[in-house]
């Protein structure tokens, strides 16, 4: 099997299917995708007894067993949960196993989920730009931040309830952190090369001070909450369906520990961003507010932990210390990417929203300036107290 995407490789992934799972594929349609797995939509022979395609899933080479085990019992918690979007269903090998490991590759069956990825091409494009320099999205895409905040919301209370060991709220970070400082420096655009060590350190550090300034408890989270991980209901058959209801989370091999609050903060910075910016990290305020609000209502309905009895603590918390967790949302993105250069799964450059957090990165306050004005969650409830 060849992990790229190749001709060779269909007939190859065709006959696993056949032997390993007993499925005639009619054919194999390439997906869009990330930087890590690739997809297949695997379209089935009519007599096969089912309509619903499945999704055909090849990892990178070299990506960890306990990698792969932790998604397994994260998804395996969420099968009964109820009141969430879709998450991914595994279907099992004929002989009861949840995968297989071909070449140093992670091969998986899902079932399918309708849906359309992400946010529409259009509305993505057309942001406008305010004086501040910050940026404004159309009513589709806060209509759809608004939904997926709803849908973290539930996903954070069904995960709460997973058992997890004992971390640092910024765990699954500073984990990211020590595998990209342990490899050698990536291929970077010209002129960042000098500034690698300097950003790595000052990664570091921010985590470091930052970590013990972070609400807890930990729990289980998604990883890589953003609205390409999302699927939105799809409006494009008969009768009215909303365009901005998310029907389906995907992608949870990323799944991490840490502080809810925090990956609150980070999916409204990824909900919200202006992924085209390069000279520095552009985000819709409007919209991150107006995201957070629902997270809020509806994390105070389901009972996400430290939410409060009226969410005014974790609102007042993430608005009072925006511009230190976008630097920790720069951080996060920086290390992904850095991460995935590393492993030859992708090119650093424009266009991949890359540049925009390495330059808010390289450009911001020396190390501990942002994090020692950091409020705590005490600090912020007191001042807010009557």
């Amino acid at each position: 099997m060849v992990y790229a995407a190749s001709p060779g490789s269909v007939n190859a992934l065709e006959a696993l299917l056949h032997a390993n799972w007993g499925i005639r594929a009619a054919r194999l349609r390439p997906l869009p995708s990330g930087h890590t797995n690739k997809t297949c939509l695997v379209e089935l022979h009519g007599d096969m007894g089912q309509d619903a395609p499945l999704i055909l899933r090849v990892s990178w080479p070299g990506k960890s067993a306990e990698q792969v085990q932790r998604e397994a019992r994260v998804l395996a918690a969420l099968a009964s949960a109820s009141g969430l979007p879709a998450v991914p269903r595994l279907r099992t090998t004929l002989d009861g196993r949840p995968c297989l490991l071909v070449e140093d590759c992670w091969v998986h069956l899902f079932e399918h989920i309708p849906g359309r990825a992400g946010f529409p091409p259009e509305d993505s494009r057309h942001a406008t730009m305010g004086e501040t320099g910050h940026a404004a999205f159309g009513t589709a895409r806060t209509a759809m931040t608004g939904d997926a905040m709803r849908a973290l919301a539930g996903l954070h209370a069904a995960m709460a309830a997973i058992p997890a060991p004992a971390e640092s709220p910024v765990a699954w970070l500073a984990q990211r952190h020590a595998r990209v400082a342990a490899r050698p420096m990536p291929a970077l655009p010209d002129g960042l090369a000098a500034q690698y060590a300097t950003v790595l350190s000052r990664a570091e550090t921010c985590l470091g001070a930052v970590g013990q300034r972070i609400p807890e408890p930990v729990s289980w989270l998604h990883g890589d909450y953003h609205a390409g991980n999302l699927l939105f209901a799809d409006d494009s058959g008969a009768g009215h369906v909303d365009a901005s209801r998310v029907a389906g989370i995907l992608d949870f091999d990323d799944a991490g520990v840490g502080s809810q609050w925090l990956e609150a903060a980070f999916a409204l910075f990824a909900l919200t961003r202006e992924a085209a910016a390069e000279h520095a990290f552009v985000h819709d305020p409007a919209g991150w507010d107006s995201g957070l609000d629902v997270y809020v209502r509806h994390s105070v309905q389901r009972a996400v932990p430290h939410s409060g009895p009226d969410g005014h603590a974790l609102a007042e918390y993430l608005r009072a210390n925006r511009a230190t967790l976008m630097t920790l949302f720069c951080i996060d993105q920086t290390l992904i990417h850095l991460e995935a250069a590393q492993r030859n799964l992708w090119q650093l450059g424009p266009g991949i929203g890359f540049l925009g957090c390495w330059n808010h990165l390289s450009n911001s306050p020396p190390p501990g300036t942002a994090s020692s004005n950091m409020r705590t969650a005490s600090t912020v409830a007191g001042r807010a107290s009557p």
